[in-house]
C-alpha cells in the first residue's frame, strides 16, 4: 500500500486532504551543474589575492573614502614620486598605493563579469518562475471552472488545495470603485 496522498481524492473525513511534506529532493541536472559551478567559483575566488569580505565595522570607512577619485590618487602617487620632499613624512606608501591601483584596475572588470553573471542567474530563475507560475495559474483557473461540474467532484478538493497553497486572500482592489469607511 502506498503512503502517498492523492490530492484529487477526498480525505476520509470529507475534508481536503493534506499532501504532507514535499518529497525528498533528488538532485537533478540543474542541481549538479549549479554545484559544479559553485565549486569552480570557490577555486577561482581562492586564487584572488587580497579579496576582502565586507564587515559592518569597515563598511562605513570604505563607503566614505571610496568616493575619492582614482585620478586624484594616481596624481598624488606621481607627485610623491617626483617630489620626494612632499612625502618626507612617509604619509604615502608608494608601493602600497601603486599595488592598490593595480588591484583596482584588474578587479573592476572581473567584478563587472561576476555582477553580470549574477544578474543573469537571478533573472533566469525569475523568468522560469514567472513562466511556470503562469501555467500553474492557468491550470488553477481551469480547475475552478471544471470543479463547478457536479460530475467532477474530485476537482473541488484539488482546486481547494491549490487555493490553500496560493495563499491569496480576497480579490483584486477595484479601480475607481466605491470605498468603504469603517
Amino acid at each position: 500500500m502506498s503512503d502517498t496522498v492523492d490530492p484529487t481524492v477526498p480525505a476520509p473525513d470529507g475534508g481536503t486532504p493534506d499532501t504532507g511534506p514535499p518529497p525528498t529532493h533528488v538532485p537533478n541536472a540543474y542541481d549538479i551543474a549549479s554545484e559544479a559551478t559553485i565549486k569552480a567559483l570557490q577555486v577561482l575566488i581562492a586564487q584572488l589575492p587580497k579579496l576582502t569580505i565586507a564587515h559592518p565595522e569597515t563598511a562605513r570607512f570604505v563607503k566614505t573614502h571610496k568616493n575619492v577619485p582614482l585620478d586624484f590618487v594616481a596624481t598624488a602617487l606621481a607627485s610623491a614620486k617626483h617630489a620626494p620632499t612632499l612625502n618626507a613624512a612617509n604619509q604615502l606608501d608608494l608601493e602600497a598605493v601603486q599595488d592598490g591601483l593595480n588591484l583596482i584596475r584588474a578587479y573592476r572588470p572581473l567584478g563587472d563579469v561576476f555582477r553580470s553573471m549574477a544578474n543573469a542567474v537571478f533573472f533566469t530563475a525569475d523568468a522560469v518562475q514567472a513562466e511556470i507560475s503562469v501555467r500553474a495559474l492557468q491550470l488553477y483557473d481551469t480547475g475552478k471552472a471544471l470543479s463547478r461540474d457536479v460530475l467532477l467532484p474530485q476537482l473541488v478538493d484539488a482546486t481547494a488545495n491549490m487555493k490553500r497553497d496560493l495563499k491569496r486572500t480576497g480579490g483584486r482592489p477595484r479601480k475607481g470603485g466605491p470605498t468603504t469607511n469603517a
